[in-house]
């Protein structure tokens, strides 16, 4: 079990550090999805005059998920505070994160699995942190397998919870085209992406939810050699 911040001042200023970290990246991110969500808009006004193909309504339709990730994700990271660190059950976490992209991954055609390997029933963190990092994950290999769809092979991402010592892991792997490898040692600092004209906002959104809730998130190779794998590892609770 992690130590109590009360009584940890390092951890206790890894928090907050993390915290305010996290409220910049919402700001600069929701900003940006405003400028998408202008553009959708104006795809809409089109629509209602019939000029709309249905490549630009399922575009208008994605921008809109985003945008609403990214509104959620501020609202949370504001309310944040270290009191709301409780026993969350793992798997409802994940599937409530599963669910809650699954509108998405039907429209790009992507298929969303689930494995349990025998993860403890619960784990040390905050619902909706949690929620955040999981949802970032998702959405990241949503839109690398939309950007470069695996040759010769359904598209899909496999959300995966398992035992690691005293903590348990839940893993986020998809079939994409994986991370660049010149990139992969800076891939959870601010901005950072293999994708040009694309801020990096969500892995390091991740590091900075689970620092707050004494986890930890980091990337691996699939063991098939392609892909992306992302795992998020928090302290199991104990009863």
């Amino acid at each position: 079990m992690s130590p109590d911040p009360a009584s940890d001042p390092a951890l206790a200023r890894t928090r907050l550090a993390a915290v305010a970290a996290l409220a910049s990246l919402a700001v600069h991110s929701g900003r940006s999805r405003l400028a998408a969500v202008r553009t959708a808009l104006e795809l809409l006004q089109a629509r209602l005059e019939g000029d709309l193909t249905d490549e630009q309504r399922a575009s208008f339709l994605g921008q809109l998920d985003l945008f609403l990730g990214e509104f959620n994700l501020g609202a949370e990271l504001l309310r944040c505070h270290e009191g709301a660190i409780e026993a969350i059950g793992v798997r409802g976490a994940a599937g409530e994160a599963m669910e809650q992209m699954r509108p998405s991954a039907e429209r790009a055609g992507v298929a969303l699995e689930f494995e349990d390997l025998g993860a403890p029933a619960k784990v040390r963190a905050d619902a909706n942190l949690l929620r955040v990092a999981l949802l970032n994950l998702l959405r990241n290999a949503l839109e690398a397998l939309q950007a470069e769809p695996p040759a010769g092979a359904p598209p899909r991402i496999l959300v995966r919870i398992a035992a690691a010592g005293r903590r348990t892991r839940i893993e986020i792997e998809d079939n994409g085209p994986g991370v660049a490898p010149a990139i992969r040692a800076k891939l959870f600092r601010d901005f950072v992406t293999d994708r040009p004209g694309k801020p990096g906002v969500g892995l390091s959104i991740c590091r900075d939810a689970l620092a707050v809730m004494g986890g930890e998130a980091s990337h691996a190779v699939p063991a098939s050699g392609r892909g992306a794998l992302f795992r998020l590892e928090l302290d199991s609770w104990a009863d």
